[in-house]
């Protein structure tokens, strides 16, 4: 909804790869600004609740909760497990996002300017859904909240291969 209407405007004046270079530029400089406030916690550092509860015994401390360095990590089939769901889940996305318009366009007879709205709302939702999974997995915990995630999306995605035959039966 934002990005969309500049990068129509730079790709008209500058062309399409100095467009991508700018967006790039931007892209990376809000990231580093918005990173900047992030630091780790102290050594030992643990929420209230958890401290009381490791402390007396009564809860063992998750697993995940181990620092490693980012050579360990790359050494532990976790990682390549949540790596390969990440990859399948962001290209998935990016499938769904790259052809939403022209679908909408096609398929449903939208409007160009709705069909740009339609993925704006998308992209809204997109981040949405990121911060209140992220909400989510701060009170079930990673692993439950990772599986919740997953089964949410599954349902739909294994019904995309049906898409083309329903909508193309109705021209």
């Amino acid at each position: 909804m934002i990005t969309a209407p500049i990068a129509a405007s730079l790709m008209e004046s500058i062309g399409i790869t100095n467009t991508f270079y700018v967006l790039g530029a931007a892209y990376f400089l809000f990231m580093m600004l918005g990173a900047s406030y992030i630091a780790p916690p102290p050594q030992g550092w643990l929420p209230a609740g958890m401290q009381s509860n490791g402390a007396t015994g009564q809860q063992k401390l998750p697993q995940d909760l181990t620092q490693c360095t980012a050579k360990e990590a790359v050494r532990t089939r976790r990682f390549w497990m949540l790596w390969t769901m990440m990859l399948i889940n962001t290209t998935a996305g990016i499938m769904m996002i790259s052809v939403a318009s022209p679908m909408a366009q096609e398929v449903v007879g939208l409007s160009a300017a709705a069909a740009a709205t339609m993925v704006g709302i998308m992209g809204v939702f997109n981040g949405g859904g990121r911060l209140a999974w992220a909400a989510a997995s701060d009170y079930i915990g990673r692993r439950p909240c990772s599986c919740s995630s997953s089964f949410c999306r599954s349902s739909p995605l294994s019904r995309c291969p049906a898409l083309p035959t329903c909508c193309c039966s109705r021209r």
